[in-house]
This record gives C-alpha cells, structure tokens and sequence, in this order.
C-alpha cells in the first residue's frame, strides 16, 4: 500500500515539474497577422481650425442586401462593423443648429426606411456594436436623407463640399449615402491665435503682424486690432505690403481720403522694391488692385 501511494505520488509530482517546465521553456504561441474582415479605417479632414476624424471598421456588402436586411429599418446601427464607430472633433462645432462639444463620440445611425435616418452621437464610446447601446447617454440626434449614390462595396467615409467654416461628412456603402452637415467656429479661433502670435513675435518680425492684421482687415472684424498690429508693423519696417493692408483697413472706416493717400505711398514704396518677402505677394500682382482701390474710393469720398 505504501508503495503504491508513493508511486503516484511520484507521478503527480513529475508531472506538476514537467508542467511547470514546459510553461517555462516552451515558446508562446505565435500570433497569426490576417487580414481582418472589416478592416479599420479612419479619416481626417481639418475644417476652418477644427480637426475632425472618424474611426471605423469597413464591412463590404459581399453580395448582401444591405440596407432594410443587414442593416435592419428602425433599428440603431453600429454604423460599421465591430466596436462602435467614434468621431471626434478638436474643438466645438454645430450640426444642424446644435451645439456640439468638443471631444469623442460614438457615432450610431438609425435609418427608419429607404430614405430617411438618425444620426446619434453617444458618450459612451466602448461599445462592441450597439450592445448594451443606452439612448440616455445620447448628446445629439438629427433627422437627415438618404440619397442615392454610385455602388461602393467596401463602407467608406469621407467629406465633401469642404469649405473655411463647413463641411459634410459623409457615410457611403452599397447605394446609398448619409450626409452630416457639420458648421465650425474659425473668426474667433483665428483671433486668439493672432493675439498669440503677436505677443510673441520676435522685435523686428513685422511680417506676422502685418499677416494677423490682413486676416483680420479681410473678414472684416477686430480693426482696432488690426491696426495696432500695422502700426506695430510699420515702425519696425514699412513696405508696400503693411503699407497696403493699413489702406484697406482705413478704407473700411470709411475714411477713404487717408486710405488714398497710403495706398500712393505702398505703390511708391513697391516701385523702389527689387526683392520680395516670403510669403508676400510680390508688388506687380498687387499695383492693379491697388489702382482699382483708389478708382473706387474716389468715387465714395
């Protein structure tokens, strides 16, 4: 009997070091790189100042009836394949007359038949899909169309009719497109900006301030900025350029007959100038609309 009990004690034991051991010196198991079925994607477009991007898994349709079958009308779709798909968006934007903070969001659809969806933005981006999907962490919804479009096989996202303030983001697969309108705030993004990059240009730098103010004179805000910074400009170093943009400014006041007179000495200052500046345009593209500026305000005197 105790002989017995002492052999399978040595079994047991052998076997435990034999597990053990082989846990040690044994190689892990290699990982198979694959394609993935629904391979990850993610688009970016910078709108104005704002950056946006969407993350997400693209299914393809596969020979499958897509819309009102694999994705099912009134029900809440992951918008993609596997987790939730996410947009994020770097600074507050407005889609359709609502505000949107800035941050990520899952981003859900809902299409309610052939022609008409929801578009959801949730909190809660950890989702696998829609499980465990919870409409009271929805921050937005809006009612958008369904159009038509050409066939694409593979989901994809993109933007289009970009432009400094707006865009559409747009969800195409198989036949059918959902377009999101997305606003962004950029005039006072811009200013900040310029405030900032005044503060702390270097002493003889009169080409940023001169830039801030033309941006400033060009949509047609701040001008008691604007011309601080050209005046600031023009005491480092006057040129046809600042010289230039402290007329448009002038002339936006209304003070046409100073406007006049600083547009003559940019045009005389442009005519004594060999060399240009990087990044300003050289004097010869600008004479005809400085001629053109000072016709008009003739008249408006």
């Amino acid at each position: 009997m105790n002989t017995r009990l002492a052999s399978l004690a040595f079994r047991l034991t052998f076997g435990l070091i034999f597990s053990f051991s082989a846990a040690i010196y044994l190689p892990c198991r290699a990982q198979l790189n694959l394609p993935q079925a629904s391979p990850l994607s993610q688009v970016r477009q910078v709108v104005g100042l704002t950056d946006i991007s969407v993350t997400y898994h693209a299914p393809g349709v596969k020979g499958r009836a897509i819309w009102g079958k694999l994705v099912p009308y009134g029900q809440v779709w992951r918008s993609g394949a596997n987790q939730s798909t996410r947009i994020q968006f770097s600074d507050d934007v407005t889609i359709g007359s609502q505000h949107i903070p800035a941050g990520e969001y899952a981003f859900y659809t809902l299409p309610t038949d052939s022609v008409t969806c929801y578009v959801i933005l949730n909190r809660d981006t950890a989702r696998w899909g829609t499980e465990g999907y919870d409409a009271q962490a929805d921050v937005f919804r809006i009612r958008v169309a369904m159009t038509g479009c050409e066939f694409t096989e593979t989901l994809r996202y993109g933007f289009s009719n970009v432009r400094p303030t707006s865009a559409f983001l747009d969800l195409s697969w198989e036949r059918k497109r959902i377009s999101v309108p997305i606003e962004v705030e950029v005039i006072r993004h811009a200013v900040a900006n310029i405030r900032k990059a005044a503060a702390t240009a270097r002493p003889d730098d009169w080409l940023i301030l001169t830039q801030g103010a033309e941006y400033l004179v060009k949509n047609d805000t701040e001008p008691e900025l604007a011309l601080e910074l050209l005046d600031r400009s023009i005491k480092i170093k006057q040129n046809y350029y600042n010289t230039w943009v402290k007329a448009r400014l002038l002339a936006q006041k209304d003070e046409y007959s100073t406007a006049i007179q600083l547009t003559k000495k940019a045009m005389q200052l442009g005519q004594q100038t060999n060399t240009t500046q990087e990044e300003v345009s050289p004097y010869p593209t600008l004479a005809p609309d400085m001629k053109l500026a000072m016709a008009q305000w003739k008249i408006r005197q």
